[in-house]
């Protein structure tokens, strides 16, 4: 039970050290913008990932290790927009892409977009464009 628990302490030493070295090397790198390394990490992140996971700050606080505040501020100062805005443009663009480039229906584009409900995804669309997804696939390839 000893040896275990010895184990368990110099693991989380070990832990602790190599996280603390990681963010001093992050800390040293010079941001091409003013957002720190965590910060466009996280950002990045989540542009990877929003379409692949049910993308929440519940999910990134255990991802990172992080609380559900710390990971909203570190979107905002890397992006300039709070987490949900920030999911939800790059959700709304791909499905844009999706509307203009196939001729998938709604509820799939709405899918592959990282939405599961459908009504939902059709009321951030039309929130984000003023027009429902089948609106914007009709005056886009009108034009």
């Amino acid at each position: 039970c000893y040896a275990r628990l010895s184990q368990e302490t110099e693991t989380a030493n070990f832990v602790r050290g190599l996280r603390s070295i990681v963010l001093s090397v992050c800390d040293s790198q010079e941001a091409e913008d003013s957002a720190p390394c965590d910060d466009r990490a996280i950002a990045k992140f989540i542009s990877e990932n929003a379409l692949k996971y049910e993308m929440s700050l519940d999910y990134l606080s255990s991802h990172f290790s992080l609380c559900g505040k710390t990971i909203g501020a570190a979107v905002k100062r890397a992006t300039g927009m709070r987490f949900r805005e920030y999911l939800t443009s790059i959700r709304i663009e791909h499905a844009k892409v999706l509307l203009l480039n196939t001729n998938l229906p709604i509820a799939s584009i709405a899918e592959m977009s990282g939405y599961a409900n459908v009504s939902y995804f059709n009321r951030a669309f039309k929130e984000a464009t003023d027009r429902t997804p089948g609106q914007y696939r009709k005056e886009k390839a009108s034009q």
